[in-house]
């Protein structure tokens, strides 16, 4: 699963802004039903982890 663009460009926003702003910062995910929300998810969190250095390993969705 690559990361889309539109995931990793909402992502990299969220982190900048915590790194420049030193404040907590939120991603609302929503849409309809079969839309891709849980995909969605998986590859920002996939991003903010490998970009933040956070990603152990354990239970980290792959990149294919």
């Amino acid at each position: 699963m690559a990361i889309k663009a539109i995931e990793c460009s909402i992502a990299d926003n969220a982190f900048r802004n915590y790194l420049r702003d030193h404040t907590s910062q939120s991603v609302i995910v929503s849409g309809e039903s079969g839309s891709g929300k849980t995909e969605s998810t998986k590859l920002i969190l996939q991003y903010l982890a490998e970009v933040s250095g956070g990603d152990s390993g354990r239970g980290a969705v792959s990149a294919e």
